[in-house]
């Protein structure tokens, strides 16, 4: 028997690599891009769907609104209305979809007075108690939303100047110096992410790695330990880039070597760095 199927000595079953090296084979690549200046950082993550989206921002520090809690950060959610209008379990005449939903998931705040539904391009902004609260939000088929995580309480005119903002396509850093990450999806599978500090954007980084690891295991991603800022921020400090292909990442029995491409070209190159995750340990090793 292969040291990759043998029994662990803790009595745990022995993993099924083989059918594992097929799982990563089906996966898509991982890529991550991380632009910097002077005042902000933008980071691009593909594939990164809504939800582990939401998940992300958990993960970065987003508690929502605690009130009387000092350095406390308020997330806002902004929504433009789906042309389709509200989905059938919203009885024709009561509360907008926005509404509705938002009640629902404990989101407080709302923003409707200057930017009501009715209007074409419309946005809303509402303040959530926290990222995973929205699931049920970005669940509906809105037209488009964006999120923002402010620094300190949030009042009814900065929820006004940040739907403007997203009415005019601009950063909501511009209409509110306050704001830590300006969350936009670029596609079903991607989003760019902007933040004014860099360990916010090497969190979400870490927690993409994170995502990527419980695909392979098939796990739920709180129950894969979070990497090292400082191993991330290394990683991402070679080009910006990380192109992580699954076909490179190699399961074992006690662990994941997950090779890394950084040399930050276009075109796909074989992996030239990698790190390792610890299945027993629960924990990740670099270089």
């Amino acid at each position: 028997m292969s040291a990759e199927n043998s029994v662990p000595s803790d009595g745990r079953p022995p993993r099924n690599t083989e059918a594992d090296a097929t799982l990563s084979r089906s996966l898509a690549p991982l890529r991550v891009e991380l632009r910097e200046d002077a005042a902000a950082g933008v980071l691009q993550v593909e594939p990164l769907t809504a939800q582990d989206l939401l998940w992300t921002i958990d993960q970065a520090g987003a508690p929502g609104t605690h009130a009387g809690e000092p350095g406390a950060s308020t997330l806002v959610v902004l929504l433009r209305s789906a042309p389709a209008g509200p989905p059938p379990d919203v009885p024709p005449g009561q509360a907008s979809v926005a509404t509705r939903t938002i009640d629902r998931a404990g989101v407080t705040g709302r923003c409707g007075d200057a930017y009501p539904d009715s209007e074409p391009g419309a946005w809303r902004a509402v303040c959530a108690r926290g990222a995973r609260d929205l699931r049920s939000v970005l669940a509906l088929p809105w037209d488009a939303w964006r999120l923002a995580l402010v620094d300190g309480p949030v009042e009814s005119r900065d929820l006004h100047a940040l739907a403007r903002a997203a009415l005019l396509g601009a950063s909501c850093a511009d209409v509110e110096f306050r704001t830590r990450l300006d969350v936009r999806p670029t596609s079903g599978r991607s989003a760019r992410v902007e933040g004014a500090r860099h360990a916010d954007l090497v969190t979400i980084c870490g927690a993409s790695l994170r995502l990527y690891v419980a695909a392979l295991l098939r796990r739920d991603p709180d129950l894969v330990a979070a990497p090292d800022p400082g191993l991330v921020a290394r990683l991402l400090d070679r080009s910006g880039r990380l192109r992580i292909r699954p076909i490179e990442s190699r399961i074992l029995s006690t662990s994941i070597d997950i090779g890394i491409d950084t040399t930050g070209t276009d075109e796909a190159r074989p992996a030239n760095d990698a790190v390792i995750y610890d299945l027993y340990g629960n924990s990740w090793h670099g270089d």
